[in-house]
């Protein structure tokens, strides 16, 4: 979120969903402008860089692994990926805690999803976003759960 420069915003709200309720409103009480910062189609395509430093920086890259919370880097890593270098996968990684990609693949449009605690707080998003949605589901990607567990034992 973007106020004016002399002001700060310290994320407040029991989980992303409602940071980021009190983050619009907030914005809109003092003029400034809410910038979601995982459907945002600027910040999306953002994502995309990183994909195209890898592919830059690495020859012959088979696969890129992206976590998936709100699935902006998702949206923008696979449009980088498909453009630049197509033989390269793109394969997604969710949280067994927070599946709210796989529930809006399976509804054909974004849900709210009820998240479980999870090591990765970062990524637990009860809802993706309506562009990196629409964005990332064109792109046929394979999907791995993360079972809880499992993401313990890689830290």
């Amino acid at each position: 979120m973007y106020l004016r420069e002399s002001e700060r915003y310290k994320p407040k709200g029991k989980d992303h969903a409602e940071a980021r309720r009190i983050a619009f409103k907030i914005a809109q009480e003092n003029g400034g402008k809410f910038i979601d910062g995982h459907d945002h189609v600027d910040v999306i395509a953002g994502a995309g860089t990183i994909a195209l430093e890898i592919l830059e920086e690495v020859k012959d890259v088979d696969a890129i692994l992206v976590p998936v919370g709100g699935a902006g880097l998702l949206g923008g890593i696979s449009v980088a990926v498909k453009q630049t270098s197509p033989k390269t996968k793109v394969i997604g990684l969710e949280s067994e805690a927070s599946p709210s990609f796989s529930a809006a693949l399976k509804a054909g449009h974004p849900v709210t999803i009820k998240i479980q605690p999870s090591l990765a707080a970062s990524l637990a998003v009860s809802r993706v976003g309506y562009n990196s949605f629409n964005i990332a589901k064109g792109q046929f990607l394979p999907f791995l759960h993360i079972l809880e567990t499992r993401s313990c034992s890689s830290v």
